[in-house]
């Protein structure tokens, strides 16, 4: 008797928790492994945010044309234009972040005055949103330029050569 109420309670507590380990399963982390210098890191992957995959794809395709630049065909001064676009994108990125954490900050501030300003919460996410919108399309601009800085032949090959690392890796 004692035997066969354990059983049924094992069942049972298998088929209730079976269920619940599966949902906890998907909502764990996704981490994402790459590797630098032959050593392999992993990563949590956040997801994106927005405007990250434009920064992604600017970054990204830099890092390419910088470490294929032999079999591209770049010029020592066209290796100049890429470091320094990168350098003042950088730059710019780490300033605007700044700027918009202070406009957050601002927000915040305004919105816990008492009485509280409506025209000055309005003029602080204004300016929030402006300077994300700020953000994206110096982000934009300087893909732009990086892609100008190749001449029509190196980004024929440079686009061949991207194909061929893709067909590598699957």
């Amino acid at each position: 008797m004692k035997n066969s109420k354990l059983l049924t309670m094992i069942v049972l507590a298998v088929f209730v928790l079976a269920p619940l380990s599966v949902s906890m399963a998907k909502e764990q982390p996704v981490y994402k492994i790459y590797k630098v210098e032959g050593k392999s890191y992993e990563k949590y992957d956040k997801g994106q945010k927005d405007g990250d995959s434009l920064k992604h794809k600017f970054f990204k395709t830099a890092r390419f044309y910088l470490k294929k630049k032999d079999k591209i065909g770049l010029s020592d001064e066209q290796v100049k234009q890429i470091i320094d676009l990168k350098v003042a994108t950088k730059k710019d990125l780490i300033t605007k972040k700044a700027e918009i954490k202070i406009a957050k900050l601002d927000v915040k501030v305004a919105l816990k005055q008492k009485p509280i300003d409506v025209d000055a919460v309005k003029k602080f996410i204004s300016k929030k949103y402006e300077l994300k919108k700020q953000k994206a399309l110096n982000l934009a601009e300087a893909y732009v330029k990086l892609k100008a800085v190749l001449n029509d032949s190196q980004r024929a090959k440079a686009k061949e050569i991207w194909i061929e690392c893709k067909q590598k890796k699957n």
